[in-house]
């Protein structure tokens, strides 16, 4: 009987130089609801613009289409929509493709 798997989880982790070798800056866990949409969270360390937009690039070159996140209330996720309002967590979610086209004719991201 033919199985398939699908890699379900996966951990980015952010380092402040060469991989491994270097001091871990922050770490964020991405776990698939299909192919193309994933769910960050348990998201920690410090990470910056310019890791989050390496981050969505990396995401993007995979296929990932759609970014989700829940957060506390009262926080958001910057480039997203609010798609659900909970008691505690509000649900964000991001059309990467169109993020990653905006922040790429940001001055900020060309280094101006």
């Amino acid at each position: 009987m033919p199985i398939s798997r699908d890699p379900l989880v996966e951990v980015i982790r952010v380092w402040d130089g060469l991989v491994g070798a270097s001091a871990r800056l922050g770490v964020v866990v991405v776990t698939y609801e299909y192919r193309d949409v994933v769910v960050l969270s348990a998201a920690s360390g410090p990470l910056s613009r310019a890791d989050m937009r390496e981050m969505g690039a990396d995401l993007l070159a995979a296929g990932v289409r759609v970014v989700r996140a829940w957060r506390a209330n009262g926080h958001r996720m910057p480039g997203a929509r609010l798609v659900e309002v909970g008691r505690r967590h509000s649900l964000w979610e991001m059309d990467l493709p169109a993020f990653m086209a905006r922040v790429a004719r940001s001055p900020a991201a060309r280094g101006h």
